[in-house]
């Protein structure tokens, strides 16, 4: 996979030769499951630049976790479709797992997150998902599709009975039965 121009954290380049890496960021920057303000598809872009203004050093470790290699690739090709993304997330995931990478994806609206799960479940059998966010996301469907980001954990418990939600302060009535 090419390397990003824009490197998360901005590392010395032996610790972000994808070959040597175990960590792989993905950017990912989709919002075609958004249904209020654009802007999610420039969160990787803005994410990578301000990383480089990050320190290496973690306190609690006692070290510097990109020691292990965190090398960041080019988005793949998109889809503006929310099925040909899945698809894509999906595919991205799963070969990068075939070369034991940890992949890291960087979206976007949460939409995306349903095809990573898909692959990782795939990969490791069982998997829990942890959802940081304000709202439950767990609609059938939600402005005509079931792939909104306001469906993705309703999706992603399909995936997984696993799953822990911090931070919810909305929900729907949908979402509340």
């Amino acid at each position: 996979m090419k390397s990003h121009s824009t490197p998360f954290l901005a590392p010395p380049a032996k610790f972000r030769d994808f070959n040597c890496a175990k960590v792989v960021i993905v950017p990912f920057p989709y919002e075609g499951g958004i249904s209020y303000g654009a802007g999610a598809s420039d969160a990787p872009h803005a994410i990578l630049q301000a990383s480089s203004q990050l320190e290496f050093y973690d306190e609690v470790l006692g070290a510097e976790p990109l020691e292990v290699g965190i090398a960041t690739v080019e988005a793949p090709r998109i889809p503006s479709d929310p099925e040909g993304m899945i698809e894509t997330m999906e595919k991205t995931i799963r070969d990068l797992l075939k070369q034991d990478k940890f992949v890291v994806m960087m979206g976007g609206d949460h939409s995306i997150s349903s095809g990573h799960s898909r692959a990782l479940k795939e990969r490791y059998g069982s998997l829990g998902v942890i959802q940081l966010d304000a709202h439950a996301d767990l609609r059938e469907i939600y402005d005509g599709s079931p792939l909104s980001h306001a469906c993705v954990m309703a999706r992603i418990r399909e995936i997984t009975p696993y799953t822990l939600q911090i931070g919810i302060r909305s929900i729907s009535t949908e979402e509340a039965r």
